[in-house]
């Protein structure tokens, strides 16, 4: 399960990046850590407003809904949703079919138990301190986005937690993925995101583990030490 991203970019190089604008950019701050299982709103762009740039509810509510976010995250957690299982569930397929976004982020985390204990790993895209994953969302009763990370699942992890395989989506290819009617079939088929080769990814500080708003230079560790 993806818990936590990371999205340290300014918003004038996000702007200038996707071309949008932010609305509200004095309620955005750098985080190095976004921890989803805490109700936190990450940046994104909707489908429905391309050129701009929102804020969304990570872990995904059902349209209309009324009531608060962490009753239904404690029964359904909703922050990454299998792309291949989305057919389902008729809400969730109707928020692909009609509203899709980009989730903005400059890295994500994955953990790992060795020699019998929790390890972080950071992961980032080359050549791109900006990228988007796949998204869909919801809009509530108040207003208020709601949206999960599309992914793909791990076939044959020998790993005792899973590794999340967030769908980050081509950089030529963010207008297409939010305008396109239907493209089921080219998320099934990878069709549209970047390569897994152009991940980098590196052991960090147990720190991850605080939320604190370190910074991501932090030096990484063997998995024998720990900033605890």
């Amino acid at each position: 399960m993806l818990t936590r991203i990371s999205n340290t970019a300014s918003v004038n190089d996000m702007e200038r990046m996707l071309s949008a604008k932010f609305d509200y950019e004095f309620l955005y701050s750098p985080k190095t850590v976004i921890n989803g299982l805490k109700e936190t709103s990450v940046a994104l762009i909707t489908a429905n407003a391309p050129k701009r740039i929102q804020y969304g509810i990570w872990g995904i509510l059902p349209d209309n809904y009324e009531d608060s976010w962490k009753p239904f995250q404690s029964s359904n957690n909703t922050l990454e949703t299998n792309i291949k299982n989305i057919q389902d569930s008729n809400w969730l397929f109707d928020a692909l079919l009609y509203r899709r976004c980009l989730i903005i982020a400059t890295g994500f985390y994955t953990f790992n138990v060795k020699d019998h204990f929790m390890y972080p790993t950071y992961h980032s895209v080359k050549n791109q301190n900006i990228f988007c994953f796949a998204g869909i969302y919801n809009v509530l009763a108040d207003g208020f986005i709601t949206f999960t990370i599309l992914s793909h699942s791990t076939v044959g992890s020998k790993d005792i937690i899973e590794t999340p395989q967030p769908i980050i989506i081509k950089q030529n290819l963010y207008i297409q993925f939010l305008k396109k009617k239907f493209l089921f079939n080219q998320l099934i088929n990878h069709e549209l995101e970047i390569n897994r080769d152009e991940l980098i990814s590196n052991p960090i500080s147990k720190l991850v583990y605080k939320d604190k708003n370190y910074p991501i230079n932090v030096p990484h560790l063997p998995y024998n030490q720990s900033y605890y």
